[in-house]
């Protein structure tokens, strides 16, 4: 009886120490985080004296399975990874939308440009609402940005659209997915900054 019982409490005591020793093994979790155009050092351009674009940015619909901590990458075409030591530092949605806010107030030159919910600021003119279906890579391949997108002009009517974008991942690192993800942003941000703006016209 007596043995049964140090044996119980034998592994009682041992399993805190073999998790330990586990996790002691474990690499450290690296964060990651998207940048802009305001994060590389670019200024607001103050040469544009005309009307001030006034952008509402959001809200964005994102997948469960893009919705969590982990970054994602495909290794098939039905087959996603998800990096368990290679996490986002916050929000993906949140992240997502912050990059683009900050995108576009650089190429329209305007302070005006919010990430929703803007419940404290006055309606803007522009609204840019989002459903984004893929947001994903393949490490040493392709980043792919797809969604569909509907722009509301409160004076002209709403354009709804599809962008598909891809970018070559330069490396075989997280760092070179972030960043082939960052510039896919970019694309983005171009494309729908030139949509404002041939609106305008």
């Amino acid at each position: 009886m007596k043995v049964k019982i140090y044996k119980k409490y034998g592994l009682i005591f041992c399993l805190p120490l073999f998790l330990a020793s586990c996790l002691g093994n474990a690499p450290p979790v690296q964060f990651y985080t998207l940048t802009s155009l305001a994060g590389d050092g670019a200024a607001f351009s103050q040469k544009n004296s005309g009307e001030k674009i006034s952008l509402g940015i959001g809200p964005l619909e994102i997948p469960r399975m893009l919705d969590r901590s982990q970054i994602v990458t495909r290794s098939g075409e039905n087959r996603l990874h998800l990096a368990e030591f290679h996490r986002w530092g916050g929000s993906l949605s949140d992240d997502f939308l912050r990059v683009l806010a900050e995108n576009l107030a650089v190429l329209l030159h305007s302070d005006q440009v919010l990430s929703y919910p803007w419940r404290d600021f006055s309606a803007p003119r522009y609204c840019l609402r989002l459903k984004l279906q893929r947001f994903d890579a393949n490490v040493g391949g392709k980043a792919v940005l797809a969604l569909t997108w509907a722009l509301t002009d409160t004076k002209g009517g709403t354009v709804l659209k599809k962008s598909f974008l891809q970018e070559k991942v330069a490396g075989g690192e997280y760092t070179d997915i972030v960043a082939a993800q960052s510039r896919l942003l970019l694309r983005f941000s171009r494309e729908i900054a030139g949509e404002i703006s041939a609106r305008r016209r």
